[in-house]
């Protein structure tokens, strides 16, 4: 394999990408693990978006006063992290 010089210009954050990664596989995790209790017929509530490593995560950045957590982009991942939790519990 190679490596690609130009991919390093688009990551400045090398960590925060690593970081972000994990949070993305935390989240497939809460939803296939909150759908895999659907075989139980049990009703019960599901983490907020407030609760999981995503949402503290978040939080964090938001208290630390990162400048990208003034974009619209930040905007969107808060609308669709909360509408994820939402529609889990939805569908439980």
């Amino acid at each position: 394999t190679s490596y690609n010089v130009a991919a390093k210009e688009q990551s400045c954050n090398i960590d925060m990408m690593f970081t972000l990664n994990q949070l993305k596989l935390d989240h497939i995790n809460f939803k296939d693990n909150n759908f895999k209790k659907l075989d139980n017929k049990a009703t019960f509530t599901v983490a907020t978006q407030d609760e999981c490593n995503l949402g503290k995560w978040i939080n964090q950045q938001e208290q630390s006063g990162k400048s990208f957590t003034k974009t619209s982009n930040w905007t969107k991942l808060k609308e669709v992290h909360t509408n994820v939790h939402k529609g889990v519990q939805d569908v439980i």
